[in-house]
């Protein structure tokens, strides 16, 4: 009796093991998901870096010229961006505009604008950012509260609950192709030197 009991237990244990393995497969194959025209870097990269970020983080705006210089000196980097607009109204204005612009394959020149702006993001400067990046303003307008974009962001705000994210940028490096492996992850303000860093780790893992 208390063999079979032990080996039940054992049992147990091994479905548990294997429920948590995949789904954290599930988590971060979710995590690295991307078109390849909403993708920053190389499509093709081995290695991608996933940022969860908010277009008003000051934070999120400092770094962003360094992943830029990372994937122009790094071609085997695919950088994916996860907006999770934590910092109110005009943070999810931001966020919607540029979900939108993805259903016009127009994501990562809308992205440029509205995170590198020196300005406050108001409703009028992302419309305007829109047309700078080449958008059907009208239609993109309708898209912002589209069913589409909606889920699009309440995809992000669940892989960041998941990932238990605390704040932004936070930032995940792992290798394409290995959703079975934890990516490394950076919370907080990173030097370029310490992207950089968390890039080789999952590189070298």
């Amino acid at each position: 009796m208390l063999k079979k009991t032990t080996f039940i237990a054992l049992f147990v244990t091994f479905l548990l093991a294997l429920t948590a393995c995949s789904q954290s497969n599930s988590t971060t194959k979710r995590l690295y998901d991307a078109l390849p025209v909403n993708v920053d870097g190389n499509p093709e990269g081995d290695v991608t870096l996933v940022e969860f970020f908010d277009y008003r983080c000051k934070f999120c705006k400092k770094i962003q010229p360094d992943i830029e210089q990372i994937i122009q000196a790094d071609d085997n980097v695919r950088v994916v961006y996860r907006d999770i607009a934590i910092l109110g109204a005009d943070s999810e204005f931001a966020s919607r505009a540029a979900q939108a612009a993805k259903l016009q394959g127009r994501y990562l020149a809308l992205h440029r604008l509205l995170i590198n702006s020196k300005q406050p993001l108001t409703i009028e400067r992302v419309l305007q950012y829109a047309k700078l990046a080449n958008c059907n303003v009208e239609q993109l307008q309708k898209d912002m509260f589209s069913q589409t974009v909606t889920e699009a962001m309440a995809e992000n705000k669940a892989l960041a609950k998941m990932m238990d994210i605390k704040g932004t940028p936070t930032l995940f490096a792992g290798k394409t192709q290995d959703t079975n492996s934890k990516p490394k992850e950076f919370a907080g303000d990173p030097t370029k030197a310490e992207i950089e860093a968390l890039i080789s780790s999952a590189t070298n893992s």
